[in-house]
């Protein structure tokens, strides 16, 4: 039994159409999208390149709510889930500005 190629899962997620990133190890941890439109060649090969499935984003607002005699938070994820807790009557105020987090493959 052979072992598989050390960058197999973003070969096969590449080969099915997803989105691929990649960034040089010696770089700051910045990862750039992967586009066959670019002209590049896609070598898995280098050692001074790392791969990844690019990884899903969300996006959320963590919320400040008076409850009974207790201070709680909460997040809401979309417009509508932030319009809906503006209204209601346990709201204080937004802790955080829209935020986003990487959540990975």
């Amino acid at each position: 039994m052979s072992t598989p190629h050390k960058w197999a899962s973003v070969i096969h997620a590449w080969a099915d159409g997803k989105a691929i990133q990649y960034r040089f190890i010696d770089s700051a941890n910045v990862w750039h999208d992967y586009s066959s439109n670019g002209g590049g060649s896609l070598t898995f090969g280098h050692g001074h390149i790392e791969w990844r499935i690019k990884p899903a984003v969300v996006r959320y607002r963590v919320a400040l709510y008076r409850v009974l005699e207790s201070n709680m938070t909460g997040t809401v994820a979309d417009e509508e889930g932030a319009r809906y807790a503006e209204r209601l009557s346990s709201f204080i105020r937004w802790l955080t500005d829209w935020q986003e987090a990487e959540v990975p493959a």
